[in-house]
């Protein structure tokens, strides 16, 4: 039996010769370095892939998000005219029908809490000019008296979230143009009142 080194490998036999360092012709180098570059390259077009893959689905999410958040908006609207034409008649009604309403008040207050917690905020018309980026016009008032564009009152509210318009203001807006008007003034509001 031959006497094996401290390290556990065999030694080469006294007098042997070593083994040749293996020397890489410039041919194989070159096709190394190529098959490194292909690689790299594949790696880099799955970072990409996947990149575009989490860019889709983070964008498909923010549309669903989007889009809920306005039926959410849609049912705020359906809770404010319930309180807009119960309004009038508040006096008149039973206890049982006030604490309805506290029940759908309180509701309401929840429903808004969680569309603030998602970033959701109203659109303030603070200059009152109307601005086609922001505003929608559901109504013209021919008033020469008044600037053109100037926004009589807002009809619907608008909403952004996350810098995003999910609804443009419903708005009615002074117009010199008497063919775009329709025929309006503050005595038409006094007579929609009981």
């Amino acid at each position: 039996m031959k006497p094996t080194p401290a390290n556990g490998s065999q030694s080469a036999p006294a007098g042997s010769p070593s083994p040749p360092a293996e020397v890489w012709t410039r041919e194989q180098q070159t096709r190394c370095a190529q098959v490194v570059a292909d690689d790299l390259a594949t790696l880099m077009r799955q970072l990409a892939e996947c990149q575009s893959t989490l860019r889709d689905k983070e964008e498909t999410q923010k549309n669903q998000m989007r889009s809920l958040l306005i039926e959410l908006l849609e049912i705020s609207d359906g809770f404010e005219r319930v309180f807009a034409l119960i309004e009038p008649h508040k006096a008149g009604c039973t206890p049982e029908v006030r604490a309805w309403l506290n029940t759908f008040r309180v509701l309401h207050r929840l429903l808004w809490r969680t569309l603030k917690a998602q970033g959701v905020t109203r659109i303030q018309n603070l200059d009152g000019t109307y601005d086609p980026h922001w505003h929608l016009p559901q109504t013209r008032v021919y008033d020469p008296t008044q600037p053109e564009g100037t926004i009589l009152r807002e009809e619907k509210p608008g909403y952004i979230w996350q810098g995003i318009l999910l609804r443009k203001a419903e708005v009615a807006v002074i117009t010199h143009d008497a063919s775009q008007a329709v025929a309006e003034s503050a005595d038409d509001d006094a007579a929609d009142q009981p």
